[in-house]
């Protein structure tokens, strides 16, 4: 048993019963397709074989005649064999499913009567079947060249019918209860699709409405073609796109997902505007172009396709007017192959303009560490959003009176500059760097000269100059061993609790053997500084020399020891 091959298992002579009767009118079976053979040996002279019977085991498991099998005729040939269509096996009586064995056992007559049936036989041929339904195409038009893009999923087994896919038939109309016209898969064998082929374009295709059906055809036949029909309709406009959102981190980044429904079309191209100060959308001068590769495909995610552009952040404020702190709003809609364009999506108002950092609102003054070859520069932190620029401070970057070019840049809040040659002062301006660029430099500092601020004052005390009335008091410290221009005071204000300037009460000590300290009325406390009889005194005294100040020194509680007057004693 075999499948008809022309060379090795061919059919028998033809003859009525030697080929195939019918095909119980299915004209989607191939009408040359190959037959399956049986054959059998005719026995020698001296078995005088004259009849045989050949049976076939049919769904049901029974053993039939197939009807198509002439053993008469059969008989008469050298070699007797019968060819059936591999269609009767899954069809009619025998109802066979796809990838059983095809199973025969032939009986033969003389004049002494029927032999026994044969061995079974099941070598060499399997029910095989024409392919199953394809599901229906897919496609889009493309109003650019006329065209309709079409895409399928390929057959495979089981199916393919057990057999492999010679082509794909592709048809179309324009009118579904009318005629078809064969685009791939014509009968010449001259536009066939072999079976890994999945896609197809139907040039020249007109405007009209289409209609699109596929089947799959092997060697026994063409499979029942796709149901329902691929419609690809007159273009219309776009979906509106489904959301828009605006990413403020860095660039603006504008992303959005493809219209659920393109219009029967391809989309071409994607158009996007920025909401400018005045309220208008305006499409972008040179980036976020339609048509463009500024307009780019990615995915989420999630791993679904997105479509983003991006603008540069100073473009919000050289393009569109926006300040900062400015909401940044987007419109997106798409635009298909027929030239329609959907309706505009907005994106939200959550996204912000962010800028380069704002002009430091303090100048660089002089730091603790300036010696006499080193000037120590310090600058105050930008510690607002909007003196930031909404972003985070990367660097400073220091500039010396007359460059345009920064001398420093440091992450900190101060730099050493070394003293060059003939230098005896210096005059600075500092600005803050992000992620958008440098800021406007400061306003110039005061001149830093060159040397040391005096040392902190040690061990200040204060104490009352007659302890009966506590009228008056001293502060004192010890002897600095540098040279001193001038002393600041200040006395804590019991009201406001801050301290305040009192170097207009102080006078020269008068009741000390050292020079190292003032005397003051206590009076003056209650008079100006919120002061009741018998409360502590509370002050701070710092040194000054030509350089600068010294920090401010405080007392030890121990050594607070004046009070003002002496109303009580706590």
């Amino acid at each position: 048993m075999c499948i008809e091959d022309g060379v090795d298992c061919t059919a028998p002579p033809t003859a009525n019963g030697g080929r195939l009767r019918g095909n119980n009118g299915a004209s989607n079976i191939q009408s040359d397709a190959p037959k399956v053979i049986i054959a059998w040996s005719a026995g020698t002279a001296e078995d005088n074989i004259t009849e045989f019977e050949v049976q076939i085991l049919n769904g049901d498991g029974d053993f039939v005649s197939h009807p198509d099998c002439d053993e008469a005729y059969a008989a008469t040939l050298d070699e007797p064999k019968c060819a059936l269509s591999m269609e009767s096996f899954w069809k009619g009586d025998f109802q066979m499913d796809q990838g059983t064995y095809i199973t025969a056992s032939i009986k033969s007559k003389n004049e002494k009567g029927w032999s026994s049936g044969s061995r079974w036989n099941t070598s060499g041929a399997v029910v095989e079947k024409v392919p199953a339904m394809m599901n229906p195409p897919q496609g889009l038009r493309d109003e650019a060249d006329g065209s309709v893009d079409l895409t399928w999923n390929t057959m495979t087994s089981p199916r393919d019918g057990g057999s492999i896919i010679n082509t794909y038939v592709l048809q179309y109309t324009t009118d579904a209860a009318g005629t078809w016209t064969t685009l791939l898969g014509t009968d010449d064998g001259q536009n066939d699709a072999s079976q890994d082929v999945d896609e197809y374009t139907h040039t020249d295709a007109g405007n009209d409405k289409l209609y699109y059906k596929i089947a799959a055809k092997n060697r026994w036949g063409t499979g029942p073609y796709s149901r329902p029909n691929l419609e690809i309709d007159v273009a219309q406009e776009p979906d509106q796109i489904s959301s828009v959102k605006v990413n403020d981190a860095g660039m603006v980044r504008i992303t959005w997902y493809a219209p659920v429904n393109a219009g029967g079309s391809n989309i071409a191209s994607y158009e996007v505007q920025i909401k400018n100060q005045a309220g208008d959308f305006v499409d972008p001068v040179d980036t976020c172009q339609s048509g463009t590769d500024d307009i780019k495909e990615s995915t989420d995610t999630a791993g679904d396709i997105i479509y983003l552009c991006r603008i540069d952040m100073a473009k919000m404020q050289d393009e569109f007017d926006l300040s900062y702190d400015n909401s940044i709003e987007a419109q997106v809609r798409a635009v298909n192959a027929a030239g329609l364009k959907g309706d505009w999506k907005s994106s939200d108002d959550s996204a912000k303009v962010k800028t380069k950092p704002a002009q430091m609102a303090t100048t660089p003054e002089r730091g603790a560490s300036t010696d006499d070859n080193t000037l120590h520069v310090k600058w105050d932190e930008v510690s607002t959003d909007e003196g930031r620029g909404g972003s985070e401070i990367i660097y400073y970057s220091v500039y010396k009176e007359g460059t345009t070019d920064s001398i420093y840049q440091t992450s900190g809040t101060s730099f050493l500059y070394e003293q060059e040659a003939g230098e005896t002062e210096m005059t600075f301006r500092v600005a803050a760097s992000n992620i958008y660029g440098t800021g406007e430099p400061s306003d110039l500092s005061d001149p830093i000269e060159f040397g040391s601020v005096p040392k902190k004052l040690v061990n200040l005390k204060s104490q009352n100059v007659d302890s009966n009335n506590n009228e008056m008091a001293t502060i004192t410290w010890d002897d600095p061993s540098e040279t001193i221009d001038s002393y600041d005071f200040e006395i804590l204000n019991k009201d406001t609790n801050t301290y305040e300037n009192a170097n207009a009460i102080m006078e020269d000590d008068q009741n000390v053997v050292d020079e190292w300290g003032k005397e003051f009325y206590c009076q003056d406390l209650i008079n100006n500084y919120g002061y009741q009889a018998g409360d502590t005194i509370t002050f701070r005294v710092r040194a000054n020399n030509s350089v600068g100040e010294s920090e401010w020194s405080y007392p030890a509680i121990s050594n607070m020891q004046a009070y003002s007057l002496s109303m009580l004693i706590l």
